[in-house]
C-alpha cells in the first residue's frame, strides 16, 4: 500500500447517514478544513431517530422518534461547535434551501440489526432490522435525492466528496445508501456541468487498526477503570459489559480492504476537537479517553499514534488516530 498526503486545499463536503458518523468518520478532515480556513459543508441525511440511548433514560427518548431524532439534533449542533463546522444541512432540507419548488421528503434512519458471528461485538457487521421504519433512508428514491444534494454540490463546488466505502464502514444499511448517494449525486454533476469533484471513502487500514487495537490491549486497565469509575458516577448500576478488541478479531468493512493509494491527513493538531465533539453525542458515544498528554501514553508506529479511545453503546472500544485515512472512489 502507498500512503500519500491528501492536499488540504479546496472546498470539502461530507455526506453522513446519522448524527455522530460525522465525528466518528471524518471529524479530523472536518475540523482540518475549518482550521484552515477553507470551505466546509456536512450533510447528514437522517436525524437518528433509530438509534440507541446508552444508559438512563429518564426521558424515554429511546424508541420515541421524531423527539429523539430533535434531541440528536442539538447533539450534533454542539458537536459541529467544537469542531468549527457551520455549513451544515439535513438531506431533507437542502431543496428548501437552495429555492427549489418541490419541497423534499423527510429521510428517516432506517435504523439497524446486528448479525454474524460476534454480534454487536468486535465482529459487529449490522443489516436491515425486520421492522423498518416508514420513510426509511434506505428504501428513498436515490435519483430524488441525489438530484438534491447534486443541487448543493453544485452550489458549492467542493473539490472532495466524502463519504464512506461501498460497505458502509460496518455494514449499517444508512450508511450503504449514504455511499450510494454520493457516488450517485456526483454522476449528475458530472453529466451536467463537466465538473467532478474527487469523491473519497472513510477508511483505516487493517494495519493500522490492528495496530490501534494492541494499544488499546496495552492500556485495557485504564480503560476498564475509565468506565466502572463513569458507570457508577451516573448511578447506572446494570453497567455495561467492556470489550477490548483483540488485533486478531475479525475487521468491519472500513478496516477489511486495503485500496493499492490511501490518502493520509494528519489530525493530531485538532484531535482534542475532536474528542470534545465525539462527547458532544451524549446518547452515541460512551466513553471518551484522552491520553495525549499523560506520560508515556501516546504509542507511535508507521507514522500514526493512538491519541485515546472511544466506545459505542455495544462497550466496544475503538482507537483515536493520530491520523485519518481516505481513498479514491472515482
Amino acid at each position: 500500500m502507498t500512503y500519500v498526503p491528501l492536499a488540504i486545499e479546496g472546498g470539502l463536503l461530507a455526506v453522513h447517514a446519522h448524527p455522530d458518523d460525522e465525528t466518528l468518520s471524518t471529524g479530523g478532515l472536518l475540523a482540518t478544513w475549518a482550521a484552515a480556513g477553507l470551505p466546509v459543508t456536512l450533510v447528514t441525511c437522517t436525524r437518528g431517530e433509530q438509534g440507541e440511548v446508552i444508559g438512563p433514560d429518564p426521558d424515554r427518548l429511546e424508541g420515541s422518534g421524531d423527539r429523539f431524532g430533535a434531541h440528536r439534533e442539538r447533539e450534533l449542533a454542539g458537536a459541529l461547535r467544537e469542531l468549527d463546522v457551520s455549513d451544515h444541512y439535513f438531506l431533507d432540507q437542502i431543496d428548501g434551501a437552495l429555492g427549489a419548488n418541490e419541497p423534499s421528503p423527510r429521510y428517516r434512519d432506517s435504523g439497524m440489526s446486528w448479525v454474524g458471528e460476534g454480534a454487536a461485538r468486535t465482529s459487529a457487521a449490522a443489516a436491515l432490522p425486520s421492522e423498518v421504519p416508514e420513510g426509511a433512508f434506505y428504501f428513498a428514491d436515490l435519483d430524488r435525492a441525489a438530484q438534491s444534494l447534486a443541487r448543493l454540490i453544485s452550489a458549492r463546488r467542493p473539490r472532495y466528496v466524502v463519504t464512506y466505502e461501498p460497505g458502509g464502514g460496518y455494514g449499517h444499511p444508512d450508511h450503504v445508501r449514504a455511499y450510494q448517494l454520493a457516488s450517485r449525486a456526483v454522476e449528475l454533476i458530472s453529466d451536467d456541468l463537466g465538473y467532478v469533484p474527487q469523491l473519497l471513502s472513510s477508511v483505516i487500514p487493517s494495519g493500522v487498526m490492528r495496530f490501534g487495537r494492541e494499544v488499546l490491549g496495552q492500556r485495557e486497565q485504564f480503560l476498564r477503570d475509565l468506565a466502572r469509575d463513569d458507570v457508577a458516577g451516573r448511578g447506572d448500576n446494570g453497567g455495561v459489559e467492556v470489550v477490548i478488541p483483540r488485533p486478531s478479531d475479525p475487521l468491519a468493512a472500513v478496516s477489511s480492504h486495503d485500496p493499492k493509494i490511501t490518502y493520509v491527513v494528519e489530525v493530531r493538531d485538532v484531535a482534542g476537537k475532536v474528542l470534545r465533539a465525539l462527547e458532544a453525542h451524549a446518547t452515541q458515544v460512551q466513553w471518551v479517553a484522552d491520553w495525549r498528554d499523560l506520560p508515556g501514553s501516546s504509542a507511535r508506529a508507521a507514522g500514526v499514534e493512538v491519541l485515546g479511545a472511544a466506545a459505542l453503546s455495544n462497550g466496544v472500544f475503538f482507537p483515536v488516530f493520530s491520523r485519518e485515512y481516505v481513498a479514491a472512489l472515482n
